[in-house]
């Protein structure tokens, strides 16, 4: 059963968005390139490399 929160939610605007992505297969950590105070960043998470990569998120405004 839906609720009505659930029903009636704006739908939420997606773009394409590149991002820093740990090379690490053990970590998951990622960040929008928008927010990194490097040019060629490290893993906050685990001090991994990082690779450019595009993914669908939501808009930040």
């Amino acid at each position: 059963m839906v609720s009505f929160s659930q029903a009636h939610r704006e739908p939420v605007e997606e773009v394409e968005t590149t991002v820093w992505a740990c090379t690490s297969d053990a970590c998951n950590g990622w960040m929008r390139e928008e927010f990194s105070f490097s040019k060629d960043p490290t893993c906050p998470l685990c001090q991994s490399e990082m690779k450019k990569e595009t993914r669908v998120l939501p808009v930040i405004e």
